[in-house]
């Protein structure tokens, strides 16, 4: 798959940030951090350094699951459900050979 540098979701356009290096400010768990989603400066943004692609593919689909959850649905789904979520959508894309 590849990750864009923007994505159009709900009428919105989020950039994809790359490569970014969270810190403490961004959360108390910022070691673990891989991927996060940015509704009010519409970014999503990615630790891509040293992860593996497929881990980098599955955390931008979660992340936009997030923004999709965020625009259509008020934020109603859990991170649970969201996590089950993009990792089901993204077997489904691996098996069926649609990862581009």
């Amino acid at each position: 798959m590849r990750v864009p540098s923007s994505i159009k979701i709900g009428g919105l356009t989020y950039k994809v940030i790359k490569n970014f290096k969270f810190s403490k400010k961004d959360g108390s768990n910022y070691k673990i951090f891989i991927g996060d989603a940015n509704h009010k400066n519409l970014e999503i943004r990615l630790s891509t350094n040293g992860i593996s692609r497929e881990k980098v593919e599955e955390t931008f689909l979660h992340e936009v699951l997030h923004c999709v959850d965020d625009i259509y649905n008020n934020n109603s789904l859990s991170e649970r459900s969201i996590n089950s979520l993009s990792c089901g959508l993204y077997q489904v894309l691996k098996d069926n050979n649609l990862l581009k």
